[in-house]
């Protein structure tokens, strides 16, 4: 599953869990975050460096391959992700943000908020807030 998230930026959040290589590299293109590099991926790989029950999350640049809509990915390991994983790979969000968007340096209460937004949306993924679309008013899942 891929959740959707919109954001203020010209960059959507998506959260997976319970994903395969295929929902991921059929969906979009992966780059580093630190880089900005292409990272490809054959499917032994990927499992490897990013599903395997060792990793914990992941998180990349991505351009959805459907419409060239760039984002982050995050991807979770829900049997060892805990609230200090969220906030981790928020935080990661963040720093690329800042390094791409010019976030100033001293601007500590708005990072703070960014990261507190990022860790909630990556946390309702992992406790499963969007596993059924209860058609409560909420996006459904996007695949």
């Amino acid at each position: 599953m891929i959740k959707k998230f919109e954001t203020m930026f010209p960059r959507s959040l998506y959260v997976a869990k319970n994903t395969t290589y295929e929902e991921i590299t059929n969906t979009f293109k992966l780059f580093s975050p630190t880089t900005e590099d292409e990272i490809e991926y054959n499917k032994d790989s990927f499992y490897k460096d990013v599903l395997d029950k060792s990793i914990v999350a992941t998180t990349f640049l991505v351009r959805k391959i459907e419409t060239a809509d760039v984002g982050y990915l995050v991807t979770l390991n829900e049997d060892k992700v805990d609230h200090g994983v969220c906030t981790h790979e928020a935080t990661h969000v963040c720093k690329h943000m800042e390094d791409h968007f010019g976030l100033e340096s001293d601007a500590n209460e708005y990072r703070a908020y960014l990261t507190e937004w990022y860790s909630n949306r990556i946390a309702e993924v992992w406790e499963g807030k969007f596993d059924k679309d209860t058609n409560d008013g909420l996006p459904s899942c996007e695949k």
